[in-house]
């Protein structure tokens, strides 16, 4: 517990837990430091696909149809499509991408992106216009960066179990 005796603290008269909450509800994608993403045209063979995020040590890239979004390929794909004995790497991305993924746009809020990735277990979400266009994407590592940057007071006294409450105030 905090010197005034509650478990979040405070800054005036707002709850730090409270204000935590409330820019997350506020904050927009685009206010995030976003990761480039890495991309590649559809038809694209797997072995290259491959190749190029091992070489910019990326865990997906986005698989694009000109401008616009096609799919999403990334680590999980691998582990979970590609390795059976005797798999033909040299087959388009296409065959084992996750095709017409889940977008979100710039505008939405970051809580939004939170939503998804928690309830669906995303790692990574496209970010397209209107009209599909790419215009990035949001990792859960853009996300958790931000939380970290603004907020260290909540992410630092975070106790190791979640919802753990002291008995007794710690110290003399």
């Amino acid at each position: 517990m905090l010197a005034d005796g509650g478990p979040h603290g405070t800054r005036g008269d707002i709850t730090l837990a409270a204000t935590f909450e409330e820019t997350l509800r506020k904050v927009k994608i685009r206010e995030l430091q976003l990761s480039p993403p890495l991309k590649v045209q559809k038809g694209t063979a797997l072995r290259e696909a491959i190749s190029l995020m091992q070489e910019r040590k990326q865990p997906c890239l986005l698989v694009l149809d000109g401008e616009k979004v096609a799919g999403i390929f990334t680590e999980r794909d691998i582990l979970y499509k590609l390795t059976a004995p005797g798999k033909d790497l040299s087959g388009p991305v296409d065959a084992v991408m996750t095709a017409e993924p889940r977008t979100l746009h710039p505008e939405d809020l970051a809580g939004k992106a939170i939503r998804l990735m928690t309830e669906k277990s995303y790692r990574h979400i496209p970010l397209a216009d209107d009209d599909g266009k790419l215009l990035g994407y949001v990792t859960a590592r853009d996300i958790i960066v931000y939380i970290a940057e603004n907020f260290p007071t909540e992410v630092f006294n975070l106790p190791p179990v979640l919802h753990q409450t002291p008995m007794q105030a710690e110290g003399g």
